[in-house]
């Protein structure tokens, strides 16, 4: 594969010279696209260049959910940057099957730490009650910017399918997660079929059409010197509506076990504080109250299709059976917001 990468850095940059690729190393902490990490060294106008770059790529096999188009990634980080938005700088495209065997592109390393939510306990940055509300904040900031910036005047309107306006943004996650859910479930889902209705039913008006991130939590961002230093893992993002995200954020599954604590940093009413303050956009409880249903629905989505990706042999990554004993949670919050 270095091989491979050496000789793809080549032919894009064919006037350097000496140029080598070193140290390729597969990220295992995903569970959806591949990524890895690579040296590279060349000399560029008599001077000696050296830097760590990140290669993204398409599963071959199967991953987290399908189907998988990793250019939507690449235009969204390249429109991006200059934004308040902090994401890696990207270089190229490639979707010739004949380099790596998958379509891919290549990225800088951003410096830094990526605060997983699952190592609370034993994570300094988590024991530090100064440092967790830090981290609350800037996450909110950083999502009030995605939802902010001009993604018109960016150009994603070109690479991303726009919903209609009004209920569209609604009924296009609405459909996307139940064709999921129906391809992948392994039995029939009577509760889903009910939460399918009841989302169909209850379709909230978006205001305004804004990036949306689609996983946005903790474990999703590099941390580095007091700040966010880059956003990662825009495979789910779309254009739609704000909510989406904040229905995300808010999910039980990312909940402290502390009354009206999330994602272990923040305070609900922090958290709509700030966001508030920076979008000029008030938080409509009933409305988030829908996208934290429609979020639990698309959860169950994700871990079905996880489990079911194994089980018909199209990964051999048995982390992804775990996620088939998590469904339950979803089903149980959904059932508590909308008394079944």
């Amino acid at each position: 594969m270095e091989e491979r990468i050496q000789n793809f850095f080549r032919n894009k940059m064919p006037e350097v010279k000496n140029l080598i690729v070193t140290g390729l190393k597969k990220n295992t902490a995903g569970f959806s696209y591949e990524t890895a990490f690579f040296h590279a060294e060349w000399i560029e106008n008599e001077e000696q260049i050296s830097k760590d770059f990140v290669i993204r790529a398409e599963p071959k096999g199967g991953g987290l959910v399908e189907p998988y188009d990793v250019r939507i990634q690449y235009w969204i980080l390249k429109s991006l940057q200059g934004t308040p938005i902090p994401v890696p700088k990207v270089y190229w495209l490639e979707t010739d099957l004949n380099v790596i065997g998958s379509p891919f592109f290549i990225m800088d390393m951003v410096e830094g730490e990526i605060p997983e939510p699952w190592a609370f306990f034993k994570h300094p940055y988590y024991r530090d009650s100064v440092k967790r509300e830090q981290i609350g904040k800037k996450m909110v900031e950083v999502l009030a910017h995605i939802h902010n910036v001009d993604w018109k005047a960016l150009g994603l309107g070109e690479h991303m399918e726009v919903p209609a306006e009004g209920k569209g943004a609604a009924l296009s996650e609405i459909e996307k997660w139940w064709k999921i859910i129906k391809e992948f479930r392994v039995e029939p889902e009577p509760i889903l079929a009910d939460t399918y209705m009841w989302l169909k039913e209850n379709m909230p008006n978006t205001k305004k059409l804004t990036l949306v991130h689609g996983d946005y939590r903790l474990g999703n961002f590099i941390w580095n010197d007091d700040r966010i230093s880059a956003v990662l893992d825009w495979e789910m993002a779309h254009i739609g509506d704000p909510m989406c995200d904040l229905g995300w954020f808010f999910m039980k599954h990312w909940t402290s076990g502390k009354p009206g604590e999330i994602h272990w940093v923040l305070k609900k009413d922090d958290i709509y504080r700030y966001y508030e303050n920076i979008t000029g956009e008030r938080i409509d409880d009933e409305i988030l109250k829908y996208w934290i249903v429609m979020n639990n629905f698309k959860n169950f989505g994700i871990m079905i299709c996880a489990a079911k990706v194994v089980l018909n042999r199209k990964s051999d990554d048995l982390r992804l059976l775990t996620f088939s004993v998590m469904p339950f949670h979803c089903l149980q919050e959904i059932m508590d917001m909308i008394n079944f």
